[in-house]
Protein backbone atom coordinates (compact mmCIF):
# COMPACT_ATOMS: atom_id res chain seq x y z
CA UNK A 1 0.00 0.00 0.00
CA UNK A 2 2.74 2.43 0.95
CA UNK A 3 4.63 1.90 -2.31
CA UNK A 4 1.45 2.34 -4.36
CA UNK A 5 0.65 5.50 -2.40
CA UNK A 6 4.11 6.98 -3.01
CA UNK A 7 4.10 6.03 -6.68
CA UNK A 8 0.63 7.50 -7.18
CA UNK A 9 1.60 10.79 -5.56
CA UNK A 10 4.86 10.95 -7.50
CA UNK A 11 3.08 10.41 -10.82
CA UNK A 12 0.40 12.96 -9.90
CA UNK A 13 2.96 15.69 -9.16
CA UNK A 14 5.03 14.72 -12.19
CA UNK A 15 1.93 15.13 -14.36
CA UNK A 16 1.13 18.50 -12.82
CA UNK A 17 4.63 19.79 -13.58
CA UNK A 18 4.27 18.85 -17.24
CA UNK A 19 0.75 20.14 -17.84
CA UNK A 20 -0.58 23.36 -19.26
CA UNK A 21 -2.95 25.76 -17.55
CA UNK A 22 -5.96 24.16 -19.25
CA UNK A 23 -5.15 20.79 -17.72
CA UNK A 24 -4.69 22.38 -14.31
CA UNK A 25 -8.15 23.88 -14.71
CA UNK A 26 -9.48 20.38 -15.38
CA UNK A 27 -7.98 19.21 -12.06
CA UNK A 28 -9.77 22.06 -10.28
CA UNK A 29 -13.08 21.17 -11.92
CA UNK A 30 -12.73 17.56 -10.74
CA UNK A 31 -12.33 18.77 -7.15
CA UNK A 32 -15.38 20.99 -7.43
CA UNK A 33 -17.48 17.91 -8.26
CA UNK A 34 -17.36 17.02 -4.57
CA UNK A 35 -18.68 20.44 -3.60
CA UNK A 36 -21.37 20.30 -6.26
CA UNK A 37 -22.59 16.89 -5.10
CA UNK A 38 -22.66 18.10 -1.51
CA UNK A 39 -24.71 21.13 -2.53
CA UNK A 40 -27.17 19.07 -4.54
CA UNK A 41 -27.73 16.63 -1.69
CA UNK A 42 -28.26 19.55 0.68
CA UNK A 43 -30.80 21.23 -1.60
CA UNK A 44 -32.76 18.23 -2.85
CA UNK A 45 -32.43 15.64 -0.09
CA UNK A 46 -32.10 17.94 2.89
CA UNK A 47 -28.90 16.32 4.14
CA UNK A 48 -27.07 18.31 6.76
CA UNK A 49 -23.57 19.63 6.34
CA UNK A 50 -21.78 19.14 9.63
CA UNK A 51 -18.60 20.84 10.77
CA UNK A 52 -16.34 17.90 9.92
CA UNK A 53 -17.64 17.79 6.33
CA UNK A 54 -17.07 21.50 5.93
CA UNK A 55 -13.55 21.27 7.36
CA UNK A 56 -12.75 18.33 5.06
CA UNK A 57 -13.86 20.24 1.97
CA UNK A 58 -11.91 23.28 3.08
CA UNK A 59 -8.74 21.23 3.59
CA UNK A 60 -9.18 19.61 0.17
CA UNK A 61 -9.57 22.98 -1.54
CA UNK A 62 -6.53 24.40 0.22
CA UNK A 63 -4.50 21.33 -0.74
CA UNK A 64 -5.47 21.58 -4.41
CA UNK A 65 -4.71 25.30 -4.41
CA UNK A 66 -1.26 24.75 -2.94
CA UNK A 67 -0.57 21.90 -5.37
CA UNK A 68 -1.54 23.92 -8.42
CA UNK A 69 0.38 27.00 -7.37
CA UNK A 70 3.76 25.23 -7.32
Amino acid sequence: YFIAFLLGNFLYYYTLKRTTEVTKLAFIIIVFNTITILGITYLFRGERINLMTFIGILIALIGVTITLMY
